[in-house]
């Protein structure tokens, strides 16, 4: 607002009465920003933002109100406007939308992400338009515990574990699930000295480490040819060339599946999103065409995770329902489920993650720890995400902060130098 103020100052209208600038403004904003949609885009709460046609009004998943499903807004455009909307959005993306070039999913400058279906020639009700908000500061650990409860302590400190360790893990789950803010709080966890390559068609992933590469696929617009084109395939093969720590794909639904397991098979820690609605289906996916995995590269997934948007008394939220551990194809190992009545996870104890969990007694072998030292190293980070919860630390930056101190003085120094660094 105070921008777009100045921009109508600058055009010599200051000397108007302030009504009238308040209407130069309104003007201004709608039509160099986001025009109709402008206090959607603004409103913090708002996750989705969706028109299926022209003469459709368009519709928010707002995160206060999402036990109400997507509610209806009172901006309705016609199809010239709706068409006139979808160019700009491309172009604010830096991409082309057009009668040749139809579908465009890209990244807006604000990060949100956007599909667009243009004209009739694909969509009956022609152009349609569909917004995922991207929350400027990623959402952490701390959130998704304390805040929105999808997970635990218990299984945040056993995730950081196996991926201190370089494990794979696989987030499996449907359509605004909360897959990839769960793999981007995960991905906060790396150490920060790791060098860590993330994959994706469109970014949204923010690694907090030292040597982050984001590698990014490019789609070609020569009609009928694949010239140009730099796919997920071609990027994890390139990530294997230069020895990340860990490789990261948002969202694995082709061949480079296959690459990725090459990886996992070579020592490279991998983690990603896969949609499905099961383990089961999940494992149908990779192994059959295009992502054509072998059944006995399947435990090189080590730990799948099934996350669901869930329907409480309360409302809709999005829980962790299972956690597995891959022992062999056809045969996996229950560690983490979600109880609906009590809203509570299983199990409750250190001593009976351990007593279930085999990962955790295969790093037993690995590092040549007892049982003790394991249940001892989870313990610690347990009592750091206490720590951290009990001053309130949530937000990206602080956490962060926070975990790079934890792995130069680990969690007894840490807990002590607390004040000092805050």
């Amino acid at each position: 607002s105070l921008q777009a103020r100045k921009i109508a100052e600058d055009y010599g209208l200051k000397s108007l009465y302030e009504l009238s600038i308040d209407r130069i403004v309104y003007f201004i904003q709608r039509d160099l920003g986001y025009g109709y949609i402008e206090p959607l885009i603004h409103d913090p709460e708002i996750e989705d933002i969706k028109c299926v046609g022209p003469g459709y009004p368009f519709i928010v998943w707002h995160r206060r109100f999402g036990h109400l499903d997507w509610l209806t807004t009172n901006i309705v455009l016609n199809e010239d406007e709706l068409n006139t909307l979808a160019s700009k959005l491309a172009h604010m993306a830096g991409k082309h939308v057009s009668i040749a070039f139809p579908i465009v999913d890209a990244i807006l400058p604000e990060k949100h992400r956007v599909s667009i279906c243009y004209g009739r020639e694909i969509s009956q009700r022609s152009t349609n338009i569909c917004i995922r908000k991207f929350r400027e500061k990623p959402f952490t650990v701390m959130h998704l515990i304390y805040d929105f409860k999808t997970i635990n302590a218990l299984m945040a400190a056993y995730f950081w574990f196996l991926i201190e360790n370089k494990k794979s893990i696989f987030i499996i789950g449907g359509t605004a699930t909360g897959k990839t803010t769960l793999l981007s709080a995960l991905g906060a966890l790396f150490k920060p000295d790791w060098t860590v390559d993330t994959i994706e068609d469109v970014p949204e992933l923010r690694i907090p480490v030292k040597g982050w590469e984001p590698l990014m696929a490019r789609h070609s617009y020569a009609l009928g040819s694949r010239i140009g084109e730099i796919t997920l395939f071609d990027l994890v093969k390139v990530a294997m060339r230069k020895r990340p720590d860990y490789i990261v794909v948002g969202e694995v639904r082709g061949e480079e599946a296959y690459v990725l397991f090459q990886a996992a098979a070579t020592g490279h820690g991998c983690m990603c999103t896969i949609h499905a609605d099961s383990l089961e289906s999940a494992i149908k996916r990779l192994t059959s065409p295009p992502m054509n995995v072998s059944p006995s590269y399947i435990p090189l997934m080590n730990c799948a995770v099934i996350i669901r948007r869930v329907e409480l008394p309360s409302g809709i939220f999005r829980r962790v329902v299972k956690v597995y551990e891959i022992e062999d194809y056809g045969k996996y190992n229950l560690v983490f489920s979600w109880i609906p009545v009590g809203d509570e996870f299983e199990p409750r104890s250190l001593d009976l993650l351990i007593s279930k969990s085999i990962l955790l007694k295969q790093l037993c072998l690995e590092l040549g720890w007892n049982e003790y030292l394991v249940r001892n190293e989870l313990s610690r980070r347990m009592e750091f995400f206490e720590e951290l919860n009990r001053r309130n630390v949530r937000e990206y930056d602080d956490v962060v902060r926070f975990l790079r101190l934890f792995y130069l003085k680990r969690v007894p120094r840490v807990i002590g130098g607390f004040q000092s660094v805050s």
